[in-house]
């Protein structure tokens, strides 16, 4: 599968149903999408949210009342929490590198006495490493131990990164609840949809069919292409 790691490793685990996206070109994707099927509106910082705010914004922002929309969905991530009391901020640091000297062709993960650190590759021999967990709502530059950490690790995955070229050092914090899990959570004005943690692009999917399930038993008519005016 990948045997360029044979050179360091002789055991490995294989998990064949195991994909890797890459979240820029997803972004670029889907920004296109709902270019076409959303329309966006750029608001000031929100505090928490009730019936009152909801219409003030809906009439401030959109020239409307609440009562227009099927239903409001608050997805702020690390925003919400004057909505989500228990919600907390995970830092996370990556480092994106070009490794012409490198060719996996799936997403590896190292075990490691600190940190379950990942290697996910992209196009033209680019890496991203990541996976540190660091209890804190810290978004500033990646510290000296993290960046040496990460370079270390992936060092002892191919004697190729010694001569890797750095594009990218970045830091920045996932939205936890104290099971690490996701949430859906019914309000009296809409649904709180939060905690992803580490597992975004993993568990939203499935997140959104539950969220379907719950507006079709709501109104018995809601599709999910409703979702798109919100």
């Amino acid at each position: 599968r990948e045997p360029e790691l044979a050179e360091r490793f002789d055991q490995a685990m294989w998990f064949e149903k195991e994909s890797c996206i890459d979240n820029r070109q997803l972004y670029q994707q889907l920004t296109s999408f709902l270019e076409l099927h959303a329309n966006w509106v750029i608001t000031d910082e929100i505090g928490e949210l009730n019936s009152t705010e909801i219409e003030k914004l809906t009439q401030r922002y959109l020239q409307c009342s609440a009562e227009s929309f099927d239903v409001v969905l608050d997805c702020r991530g690390n925003g919400g929490k004057a909505n989500l009391a228990e919600l907390r901020s995970v830092r996370g640091e990556v480092i994106r590198v070009s490794a012409p000297e490198v060719n996996f062709k799936h997403a590896i993960r190292l075990m490691h006495p600190r940190y379950p650190f990942y290697l996910a590759p992209r196009p033209n021999n680019e890496y991203v490493l990541g996976a540190t967990v660091i209890e804190s709502d810290d978004r500033s530059q990646l510290t000296v131990r993290s960046g040496l950490e990460l370079m270390s690790a992936l060092y002892s995955l191919h004697k190729g990164f010694a001569e890797a070229r750095i594009l990218e050092m970045a830091a920045h914090c996932r939205p936890g609840l104290p099971d690490n899990l996701p949430t859906i959570r019914r309000t009296d004005w809409g649904y709180v949809i939060n905690g992803f943690y580490r597992h975004g692009y993993l568990f939203a999917p499935a997140v959104i069919d539950d969220l379907c399930h719950l507006l079709a038993g709501q109104s018995g008519q809601i599709q999910f292409g409703a979702l798109y005016d919100i």
